[in-house]
């Protein structure tokens, strides 16, 4: 029996439900077995597998219809402003509120707890009600409110008017958050959808994905009208829409479009069933059809962490303990362990092995992996028929429980087979048939890498392209454990793939000489995947050989290096135009080189680049600031002077020069104080000198502070020179503060003649020296010391130098 074709309709015809008069709500009861819809009538249940009506309750004219999580109640709302809630067991009524809102209620939700439900009206109020006590909490607005959502947690209520999306605190009713959105006109009671920490908000024409703790938006994606209805996956990957009677399923990270469902009257109302097995679909005239959604799940295989990460990252010598299933392992289950081997013999190229292990699985009890495993040994000996033979059983055998997965599978055995038109057009057609079908884009994906790798091998640069751009067009963001066993089973590689197929349409294009398009789809995929390449080692350095390869290139037509052009004659995707400003290639180089390497083996790996000496120092420069490798970007700075000629100083470059050099020398001074506070002396003084360095005219205060710092470590000489320098700037009368306390420090070293003796030629009056080394030996132990320093200094100065000097006063007061 060979795999028949398949769609979605063959496999899990639709269940078809008229109710009586018009609808304008359906949801699924919290366990997924019931189905629920309201409308000009009553509400009416009905069961989701088969369409089986199990109640009617009396409610004309509702808007709004849910259930609450814990399954006990259902609630409703009613155009005239009627509050209605049953017992979900007995269908009885338990609470009836009328005349709450006269222009009706639009919007109600339970409390994850479900001890509690929010209600939205367009009396521009959401009102918070007690099931216990069925007492009332008002949230007002400026405008209608036409949703209110409860948070997963229970902790926030988002609300949604025409012109705003507010999230407040459940608990108080604190208002938290209040984003100025239009929301459109979107179905009542579907405009706000909860992700985890997400919202979704159904604005104009697009929906927003938006931080339900900041208000950001997190990213967004059109939608073709207004009036929409929306509802949420369990696991918020996929999100459906419908307009007029097309239902649209959308990946919720990419916003790719999935599938398309048509319904046959305009749609009222769309709901995911909680474990995501049904959607509901709601005409406005009170047809509703029920459709089993087709997803692909993996069968159970055994496979530890051990051995995953064995397959995963190719360490094909530890495998040899994995090849051996545990001896004590009872037989009803050695089955498992075997087919287990075969995958890895398999993965190993033990294809003979490989395939007596899963015969003996087989035999024991058949299964899914088991023949599987049989299947890819048999693909890889070269035995192609014989490996869609195995497949082949395994669907007679499993069909009714993983058909979709093995047709998936199937198609990979025939993309490993060699015959690739035919495996891509069998994943094409599970794309049509599948609703969750993003594993089927990335397995396509992956397909298309293949042959570019298979291309670019073979030197036909133009057909690589093509095939990496068809990959990326293919990539859906998608994880799951499906997709792991599909890693496991195959060999294929997923972690990164985004990233792999953007890196090797940038070498294709390199390759077939597009020079400037390969830069601009690096800066591209820095730009999307920036974090993830910068966190793997590998990565870094491939971007970093491959900007340095753009760059050393002379033209977008060529493909060989070049040498470095004289001045600015390079061309325009190297530099911006007109500018001194490093272009964004070279600052993504720049960045990717001192990732895992010094600054001066980037610069010596840039001697062949088009690019200027000064663009590159800068480019350099300024991403050693951005690291806060503060030291290395003086030293760059430095070099980059030293080089300067008459036609690098341009207006714009000294402007440059003059800015850079400031914000260097300010952040040098802060870390070498930084360095200081943790008692690191030895840093703190490389730091100062390399700010002084940078702006010795300018640097007093510096200067102070490595004076003081070489004193902490008794290097009183070079204190001393310090001490002058900070001094020599400064009005004869201006130093005595900056002498003094340089004085207090070394004294503390030696006798006082000896200070004295050091500084006879600083440029501070006599006086102030020696009022500086008398305060600072004015303590108990060196009072003595002091008063001979007193009478040295009055029997030294004259009455009329005592007189005219700013001390004056203290010499004549001066008690000892």
């Amino acid at each position: 029996m060979t795999m028949p074709p398949i769609t979605a309709e063959r496999r899990n015809p639709p269940i078809e439900i008229n109710q009586d008069g018009w609808l304008s709500e359906v949801t699924f009861s919290a366990n997924g077995e019931y189905l629920l819809g309201g409308g000009e009538k009553e509400v009416q249940v009905w069961r989701a597998d088969n369409g089986k009506e199990m109640a009617r309750m009396a409610a004309r004219h509702v808007q709004c219809l849910t259930v609450s999580k814990d399954g006990r109640w259902i609630a409703a709302g009613t155009l005239w402003g009627h509050i209605l809630v049953w017992n979900a067991e007995t269908y009885e009524t338990v609470i009836s509120h009328e005349d709450q809102a006269p222009d009706g209620i639009v919007s109600v939700d339970f409390s994850p707890d479900s001890t509690r439900f929010v209600v939205a009206s367009k009396n521009w109020t959401a009102s918070v009600w007690d099931m216990a006590t069925n007492r009332q909490a008002i949230l007002k607005h400026d405008n209608s409110v036409i949703a209110a959502k409860y948070s997963a947690e229970g902790d926030r209520i988002a609300t949604a008017t025409r012109d705003s999306v507010r999230v407040y605190n459940s608990k108080n009713g604190c208002l938290l958050v209040d984003l100025k959105e239009k929301t459109g006109t979107p179905s009542l009671n579907t405009g706000l959808l909860w992700s985890n920490e997400q919202l979704f908000v159904v604005s104009t024409r697009k929906i927003k994905k938006i931080d339900a703790s900041t208000g950001s938006t997190l990213s967004e994606w059109p939608v073709n009208v207004l009036d929409s209805n929306f509802s949420l996956s369990r696991h918020g990957d996929v999100i459906v829409s419908s307009v007029n009677r097309t239902v649209t399923l959308w990946d919720a990270s990419t916003h790719s479009q999935l599938s398309h469902i048509q319904h046959p009257q305009c749609i009222a109302s769309i709901a995911f069933s909680p474990d995501d097995r049904f959607l509901a679909i709601g005409g406005k005239d009170g047809k509703i059809t029920i459709k089993q959604l087709a997803r692909i799940t993996a069968p159970d295989i055994q496979v530890d962490c051990a051995s995953f990460d064995v397959w995963k990252y190719d360490q094909l010598a530890n495998t040899k303990a994995l090849s051996t299933p545990p001896t004590r392992e009872p037989q009803t289950h050695s089955h498992r362990a075997l087919a287990s081997r075969a995958l890895v013999r398999a993965r190993l190229r033990q294809w003979d092995a490989a395939i007596a292990d899963a015969k003996e699985s087989i035999k024991i009890e058949p299964s899914i992996i088991g023949y599987i495993a049989k299947s890819m040994a048999l693909v890889g000996k070269g035995e192609k028929n014989r490996a869609y033979r195995a497949c082949d059983i395994a669907y007679e055998h499993f069909h009714s429980t993983h058909v979709s997965f093995l047709l998936l599978i199937k198609a990979i055995v025939v993309f490993m087979a060699g015959d690739h038109d035919d495996a891509i057009s069998r994943v094409d057609d599970l794309i049509d048939a599948v609703h969750f079908n993003s594993i089927c884009y990335v397995v396509q994906a992956q397909m298309h890498l293949f042959l570019g790798n298979s291309h670019m091998g073979g030197g036909d640069y133009t057909a690589a392209i093509r095939s990496f751009e068809r990959a990326r067009a293919k990539m859906r963001n998608h994880t799951s454990r499906t997709l792991l066993v599909v890693s496991v089973i195959s060999g294929w590689k997923f972690d990164n793939l985004a990233i792999t197929i953007q890196c090797q349409l940038c070498e294709a294009l390199r390759a077939a000489g597009h020079v400037k398009e390969a830069g601009e789809v690096v800066l591209e995929t820095t730009n999307i995947f920036g974090e993830e390449i910068y966190m793997s080692e590998a990565l870094t350095k491939w971007l970093s050989n491959f900007t340095q390869r753009c760059l050393a290139t002379a033209g977008s037509g060529s493909n060989a290096p070049s040498k470095a052009a004289p001045n600015d004659e390079l061309p325009n995707h190297h530099l911006t135009p007109g500018s001194s400003t490093p272009s964004p290639l070279l600052r993504e180089w720049a960045r990717a080189n001192l990732m895992y390497g010094p600054w001066k083996d980037a610069f010596t790996a840039a001697r062949g680049f088009m690019a200027p000496r000064f663009i590159i120092h800068r480019a350099i420069c300024e991403r050693l600031e951005t690291i806060d490798h503060i030291f290395d970007a003086s030293e760059c700075f430095h070099q980059m002077v030293k080089e300067l000629t008459k036609t690098d100083t341009t207006d714009e470059r000294v402007k440059w020069i003059l800015d850079f050099r400031l914000r260097c020398y300010e952040k040098l001074e802060r870390v070498g104080d930084a360095a200081v506070g943790a008692q690191r002396h030895d840093d703190a003084i490389i730091y100062y000198s390399a700010a002084i360095s940078l702006n010795a005219d300018s640097s007093q205060d510096v200067f102070i502070k490595r004076s003081k710092v070489r004193m902490a470590k008794g290097l009183w000489e070079d204190a001393v020179e310090d001490a002058k320098q900070a001094i020599k700037p400064l009005s004869p009368w201006g130093s005595e503060k900056i002498f003094m306390e340089w004085a207090k420090v070394d004294l503390m070293n030696g006798v006082w003649k000896g200070v004295l003796s050091a500084v006879h030629d600083f440029e501070v009056p006599r006086l102030a020296i020696y009022r500086a080394i008398c305060e600072g030996l004015e303590t108990p132990e060196g009072i003595m010391d002091a008063i001979e320093c007193f009478h040295q200094m009055v029997s030294e100065l004259t009455e009329e130098t005592i007189m005219q000097a700013p001390e004056a006063k203290w010499v004549l007061g001066k008690e000892f």
